[in-house]
């Protein structure tokens, strides 16, 4: 009895190994195979509003003709907390833009800790809510592994539970970041462009922003191959028709001289919180 106690228990283990093992190369495989090669934008085919190619910025010579675009945007929970201290003040109407609108913004958020009638009541008030993923763990090499399939649960998921708890219409949910800027190739986008999103908010970019960051880079569609830097791999390399990229522009801080390739300026960081003032 002892010994057949045993070999169950081995059996089960072999078959547990072997199920871990098809587990890993399910998150490792990428849809390469199944996603066409992008190609160099043809500024002369791809035109706005449905398509635009990337770097096709308007040209310089003329600074007063160029749009400046400016996203006011927060990552995770959306709390009673983050409400009462900073949000309320913020959109009670006191700034607004040029067109004497007053601001908004766009909500990129995770489920746990999320009030939803918050979100509800700030959705009808003109902010943006889009996905962060659900659990936004904090290992990047968990989400540089994810497959497709895992990518649509985190971020399809999170859009589901918005529009179910927050009364958001689905279709107003369209935009994502990733958790960390931690892109996941093609398989993120993969997942992206087959759950109808519109854009995603996750790519940076050092060569267009920091020291550049007057030249800048607008938003792009994924039509054919992107111009942007990949200073957080993997970035995607297929085409994605309709699906658009804004571009997370690095910023400078006030660290001045801590980069000793650029003794005049400070350190490039992707988002305030990063940055050294």
């Amino acid at each position: 009895m002892k010994q057949f106690l045993v070999h169950s228990m081995w059996v089960r283990l072999v078959a547990l190994g072997a199920l871990l093992a098809l587990a890993l190369a399910a998150t490792t495989q990428g849809p390469e195979s199944n996603c066409p090669t992008a190609n160099a934008c043809n500024p002369n085919t791809c035109k706005l509003p449905e398509c635009g190619c990337s770097g096709a910025e308007p040209p310089t010579a003329d600074w007063s003709q160029r749009p400046q675009i400016l996203y006011l945007t927060y990552d995770d929970a959306f709390t009673e907390f983050g409400e009462t201290n900073f949000y309320s003040s913020l959109f009670n109407g006191t700034f607004k833009n040029p067109d004497d609108c007053p601001i908004r913004a766009t909500h990129f958020l995770t489920a746990q800790y999320t009030d939803y009638t918050l979100v509800n009541k700030y959705w009808k008030m003109g902010h943006e809510m889009a996905s962060h993923s659900i659990t936004h763990r904090s290992s990047t090499d968990y989400w540089k592994a994810l497959n497709v399939t895992g990518w649509r649960n985190e971020i399809e998921g999170l859009r589901k539970m918005i529009s179910q708890f927050a009364a958001v219409p689905k279709e107003e949910i369209s935009g994502f970041r990733a958790p960390f800027l931690q892109l996941g190739g093609d398989e993120m986008y993969t997942a992206l462009k087959e759950d109808g999103f519109k854009y995603d908010c996750s790519w940076a970019s050092r060569d267009y922003g920091y020291l550049k960051l007057d030249f800048g880079l607008f938003p792009y569609s994924l039509d054919s191959a992107s111009v942007q830097d990949c200073p957080v791999e993997p970035c995607p390399t297929c085409s994605y028709p309709g699906l658009w990229v804004q571009p997370m522009l690095d910023l400078e801080d006030r660290w001045i001289g801590a980069d000793p390739t650029h003794p005049n300026n400070g350190m490039p960081c992707s988002m305030l919180d990063a940055c050294i003032m």
